[in-house]
């Protein structure tokens, strides 16, 4: 593997600790809501007739409210680390490629488009994080009303709020979670792919990590190469929590050949069989490429049926 491709897959991997450490951050923020929302309803279930529509009306104001706040603090902070990581990127991509960098060749303006208007896994940030709040929200509500529907007493509507499995606040957080490595994924990625256009690289390879949970779509492009001039070029993340990562090349730093269907080659064939599946499994033990379980335009698996299609094509 060459120097470069090593040295960017060795950052990359540090980096996803930063990923973790920006995901752990906004899980805060919901440990904070749970908190403020328990103390409200602890407050509000005190009150006579807590569970009259009136009532009830007022505390899913402050509620919702509560909630708002929470996500509203939470995009600043994490629009300011996201801001930082493409910084962080842009500085050591031009550094691993053998130019200078000065904090002026990243702008204000720049940074603010990458982190809030360009959208990750077909969203913006503000849109994902305005639907986890709704979400979250809705999630509340729907079970303080089922308590009453279902003629509970306050102190055990409270609880069923924070009981598991259906504590609102677990999925919240889980999400939050998937969103920000997305989102951090998405940021660094621009980042090298800002810095390769300025720095004059013209090409770049992709390379997924080799295990068994990496997905159909990224064994399918790992290794592929791209010119930043191609309309139609790759760009990861290429779904939540993606882990494919560019890799710049050129005359002097050539493509990596040892890719995803070499390790998967090196597997036995039960594990094969497990990783891809029976019906995949056969088809590419018969020489179909990885590629051709997936399309690439729209980054979906190719369904069953249509496999099969091909299975009765390669048996006549």
């Amino acid at each position: 593997m060459a120097s470069l491709a090593d040295k960017t897959i060795k950052h990359q991997i540090a980096l996803r600790g930063q990923f973790t450490r920006v995901a752990k951050q906004a899980a805060l923020h919901l440990q904070a809501l749970k908190v403020s929302v328990k103390a409200e309803l602890d407050e509000a279930m005190t009150a006579r007739n807590w569970n009259a529509v009136a009532r009830l009306r007022k505390t899913f104001v402050t509620i919702d409210k509560l909630i708002d706040d929470e996500y509203s603090l939470m995009s600043s902070t994490l629009k300011s680390e996201l801001g930082d990581l493409f910084v962080y990127e842009s500085e050591f991509t031009s550094k691993l490629l053998g130019f200078d960098f000065s904090n002026n060749m990243v702008s204000e303006k720049l940074v603010e488009s990458i982190v809030s208007q360009d959208p990750f896994d077909g969203k913006i940030l503000g849109e994902w994080l305005d639907e986890q709040k709704l979400a979250t929200q809705i999630k509340v509500k729907q079970t303080i009303r089922a308590g009453v529907l279902n003629g509970l007493p306050t102190s055990k509507i409270v609880g069923a709020l924070y009981a598991e499995p259906g504590n609102p606040f677990i999925g919240a957080k889980r999400n939050a979670e998937i969103m920000v490595r997305t989102a951090s994924a998405h940021v660094t990625s621009q980042a090298s792919l800002k810095t390769f256009e300025r720095v004059g690289f013209g090409s770049y390879q992709l390379s997924a990590v080799l295990d068994s949970r990496t997905t159909p779509v990224c064994r399918a492009l790992d290794g592929q190469i791209y010119r930043l001039s191609d309309k139609g070029r790759k760009v990861p993340p290429f779904h939540p929590g993606c882990r494919t990562v560019m890799i710049a090349i050129s005359d002097d730093e050539p493509a990596f050949t040892d890719g995803y269907q070499d390790w998967l080659g090196r597997q036995s064939p039960a594990e094969q069989e497990s990783i891809l599946g029976a019906a995949r499994y056969r088809l590419w033990k018969s020489g179909q490429p990885l590629e051709s379980f997936v399309d690439l335009d729209t980054h979906h698996v190719i369904p069953l049926d249509q496999l099969r299609s091909k299975e009765v094509l390669l048996s006549r």
